[in-house]
């Protein structure tokens, strides 16, 4: 509710719920609260209005006060919004598609088959709109596979020692895997060694640690 209010109320559906989501999520970890920030009543402490240019607000709401997501009703707060942008993007006072540049659809979807080896219209549709995140997945694929076959449960967090799982790759295909045990860490690699039975045979596979190094300058 601070971060909307802070905002000037704005409508909250995608991607602007977002900000308002991204704004309370900076503030809290800042230590900020609204009464700090609000511009709109005679609050004796403006804090970050006052501190706002030397914050690194998220990439979102630097979005939003440009004018990427277009004009909201009633204005952008101020002097919120030139504190924050601070000279480091322009503000936009009309629809962005029209100063934007036209998008080559069929280069941007020549880049990624040359990246990724290949693409379809979804994929061209989701790097357009938001290339880091489209490259990230792009990447945790090409190293672990289709992930979208496990269960939430375990595509978030690991099983438990003889806990077994079914994983369905398709219909009428599926495969029983249980978890055995998780060898030690290799000061050398940083990387386990797991075993698990995968519908009745036994198997392990290599995998990184990603805290085996926190581990080790702890340990020095």
């Amino acid at each position: 509710m601070q971060a909307n209010r802070l905002l000037g109320d704005i409508v909250k559906v995608t991607p602007t719920s977002k900000v308002v989501g991204d704004l309370a999520q900076f503030l809290v970890s800042n230590k900020l609260s609204y009464d700090d920030v609000c511009p709109f009543y005679n609050i004796a402490d403006r804090q970050v209005i006052e501190r706002a240019e030397e914050l690194d607000f998220p990439a979102s709401v630097l979005d939003f006060f440009e004018g990427l997501m277009g004009q909201p009703y009633g204005g952008f707060p101020e002097p919120l919004r030139t504190k924050v942008l601070r000279g480091r993007r322009t503000k936009l006072t009309e629809r962005p598609g029209k100063s934007l540049k036209p998008l080559d659809l069929h280069q941007i979807r020549l880049d990624i088959e040359q990246k990724f080896g290949s693409a379809d219209e979804t994929d061209v549709a989701s790097y357009t709109q938001y290339p880091k995140v489209y490259e990230e997945f792009r990447s945790v694929v090409e190293k672990f596979g289709d992930l979208s076959v496990l269960p939430t449960r375990y595509f978030l967090s690991k099983p438990e020692i003889s806990e077994e799982f079914a994983v369905e790759l398709e219909k009428g295909k599926v495969l029983i895997v249980k978890l055995l045990a998780v060898g030690p860490v290799s000061e050398k690699t940083g990387q386990r060694e797991v075993f698990f039975e995968m519908n009745g045979e036994v198997r392990s596979i290599t995998v990184d640690d990603k805290h085996a190094g926190k581990c080790s300058r702890t340990v020095v």
